[in-house]
């Protein structure tokens, strides 16, 4: 291999050179060019005080109540109430006593016996004021 010596190789030409004094008048050849643009509009400058400032904040304010009360707004038809829920479980699903009482624990039938007491004398008067229902108990 060569051995390489920078000094003492030849020189490549980049080709590209800057004239003598380009940058000395530089400076004064882009003045004259901005000198000679047309004049821009003046822009208007309009101050903030001027503007109805306090008229668009009450507005965005009120904006912001309306949209915040309107999705904090709680109906009381999204909580359906215990009739609803039991004619669902009674017609809409395939649930028997027999599902509830393996899913209820003995605390929670308690519970319920002690919230719904039920003589044999209202049966009685149940069965006797209702004679359809007759056929129901002797099958």
């Amino acid at each position: 291999m060569k051995e390489f010596k920078l000094d003492e190789t030849k020189k490549i030409n980049i080709g590209f050179k800057t004239p003598e004094g380009y940058f000395d008048s530089l400076e004064d050849r882009i003045m004259q060019r901005i000198n000679e643009l047309p004049e821009a509009k003046e822009t208007r400058i309009i101050p903030l005080y001027r503007r109805k400032i306090w008229m668009y904040a009450t507005a965005a304010m009120i904006v912001i109540a309306l949209g915040t009360a309107f999705f904090l707004e709680k109906s009381v038809d999204d909580v359906p109430d215990h009739e609803v829920l039991e004619n669902y479980l009674a017609y809409q699903t395939s649930l028997n006593q027999f599902d509830l009482l393996n899913v209820l624990d003995t605390e929670d039938i308690r519970a319920i016996q002690t919230e719904l007491p039920v003589e044999d004398k209202d049966i009685e008067a149940f069965i006797s004021d209702n004679p359809d229902f007759e056929p129901i108990l002797t099958e």
